[in-house]
């Protein structure tokens, strides 16, 4: 439900037995948790994107549980916001020392079953262990999606259904039957090339932003939490999700290039976030990958 960095983690404690594992982490104790072929003795920036590395954590069974609780509206009885609780595998206590990743502890996306509705938010700690984000969410069925790095863990991406108040039946999982690869909003035009995406392998998709109107380069893009660009993906079936960033040398620049493996064939649906001028601008794109 999930793309976990299984691999990485093993990778950590060095892979080839005990001589080349204490060698191994003699050279390398810090990684960067996005990117976690990005490695070093101390704690330095990422080269990708900049993140502060962290210590590699030891290699834990488990996954991290979540609870997610709706904050009813006095005014308009409807979702008014969402309670996080993150919980540790082993113990089931609250989980409330979370790495800062991107400005923030903890991202949390909203998408609707639809795929019709998305909200990147950020929930802050309260006193009681749990986190709180003040959105209002319409009647519907949707997907809550937390992407955080608990202190000493490995990255987490965590996956609940909701149903808020006042949703009528059930809805059908979204179909998507071709892609839209162009979109245009705020002065922008913004294009997705994928050519060399496909099920299971590892690919790029890359974004030229340009000028809507004379197709001129754009270059006063700015960092939106302390990244070029953030990219929420998910597969038409919502079992399939990832968020991620592309180099930090595209800050500024008309091409974001995110490295990325989708795990199936079939439809994705994507939320590009950037920010020009101070206003965080959100580009809905559709892919469909074969085989």
């Amino acid at each position: 439900m999930r793309f976990v960095l299984i691999a990485a983690l093993i990778l950590a404690t060095g892979g080839h037995g005990p001589a080349a594992q204490s060698t191994a982490a003699a050279r390398a104790e810090f990684w960067c948790p996005m990117h976690p072929n990005e490695r070093s003795p101390v704690p330095a920036a990422c080269p990708i994107c900049k993140m502060t590395m962290v210590r590699i954590p030891p290699v834990r069974i488990g996954e991290y549980l979540m609870d997610v609780e709706q904050l009813l509206s006095r005014v308009t009885r409807g979702v008014g916001g969402l309670r996080i609780v993150i919980r540790d595998p082993a113990t089931s206590q609250p989980v409330t020392s979370l790495e800062t990743m991107h400005e923030r502890p903890l991202h949390l996306f909203i998408v609707s079953r639809s795929l019709d509705y998305f909200a990147h938010v950020h929930p802050e700690a309260t006193a009681g262990g749990a986190f709180e984000v003040r959105h209002a969410i319409p009647a519907g069925e949707y997907m809550v999606v937390a992407d955080f790095l608990p202190r000493g863990g490995s990255p987490q991406t965590l996956q609940r259904a909701i149903v808020t108040p006042g949703a009528s039946g059930l809805t059908q999982i979204a179909r998507l039957t071709r892609s839209v690869l162009t979109q245009t909003a705020r002065g922008l035009r913004t294009q997705l090339l994928a050519g060399d995406v496909a099920a299971g392998r590892n690919g790029h998709l890359t974004f030229d932003v340009a000028g809507s109107s004379g197709g001129e380069a754009v270059t006063d893009l700015e960092p939106y939490l302390g990244a070029p660009a953030h990219l929420f993906i998910a597969s038409a079936d919502l079992t399939e999700t990832m968020h991620a960033h592309p180099d930090a040398t595209a800050a500024g620049g008309s091409r974001l290039t995110f490295d990325v493996t989708l795990p199936k064939p079939g439809g994705y649906k994507m939320w590009l976030q950037i920010q020009r001028h101070g206003t965080v601008i959100t580009l809905p794109f559709t892919l469909i990958v074969s085989s």
